[in-house]
C-alpha cells in the first residue's frame, strides 16, 4: 500500500468501507466485493480488504484495538504482543520514572503506540507510510 491509498482509507469513504467488510465473514468476501468495486475505486476495496485480513491476523496481538489499527504485512509479523510493548514501557517508566526516549526508527510502532497512550510521544522513521499508520487516526475527506 502507498501513502496515498492509505490516506484514501482515513477518509469517510475509507471508514465507511473499512465498517462493511469488517462485518462480512472471512469466507463471504468475494461476493461483497464484486459489488464494492462497481461503487468504489478498485485500489481503495483491495487496500480495505487488505486492512481487514491483517487487522483479523493482528488481533492475536493486539486483541480489541486490532479493528482500530493499521498495518502492513511487515508490521503485523514484526509486531510485539500488545502485553509485550505495555510490559516495557512499565519497566522503562518504573525504573527512571520521568524519561524522553528518542525512538528514531518505529519499526512496527506499536511501541510508540502504546507509549502514546499515556505519553506525549513523537516518533521519528524514514518512511512516511510507517509514521502515518502509526498515527492512524481517520481525518475525514481533508
Amino acid at each position: 500500500m502507498d501513502l496515498e491509498t492509505f490516506r484514501a482509507l482515513l477518509t469517510t469513504e475509507g471508514q465507511a468501507l473499512l465498517s462493511v467488510l469488517q462485518d462480512v465473514e472471512p469466507g463471504l468476501e468475494h461476493v461483497t466485493l464484486a459489488d464494492l468495486r462497481r461503487e468504489r475505486p478498485a485500489a481503495l476495496v483491495s487496500a480495505a480488504v487488505e486492512q481487514v485480513r491483517l487487522r483479523r491476523r493482528a488481533a492475536a496481538k493486539f486483541g480489541k484495538f486490532a479493528p482500530r489499527l493499521y498495518f502492513t504485512p511487515d508490521s503485523v509479523e514484526l509486531s510485539s504482543h500488545l502485553a509485550v510493548s505495555q510490559y516495557k514501557l512499565s519497566r522503562v517508566l518504573d525504573e527512571l520514572g520521568v524519561v524522553l526516549i528518542d525512538a528514531m526508527s518505529l519499526g512496527s510502532g506499536v511501541d510508540a503506540l502504546v507509549l502514546s497512550w499515556s505519553h506525549m510521544t513523537e516518533a521519528v522513521d524514514k518512511d512516511p507510510l510507517t509514521i502515518e499508520i502509526t498515527a492512524g487516526e481517520p481525518a475525514g475527506d481533508g
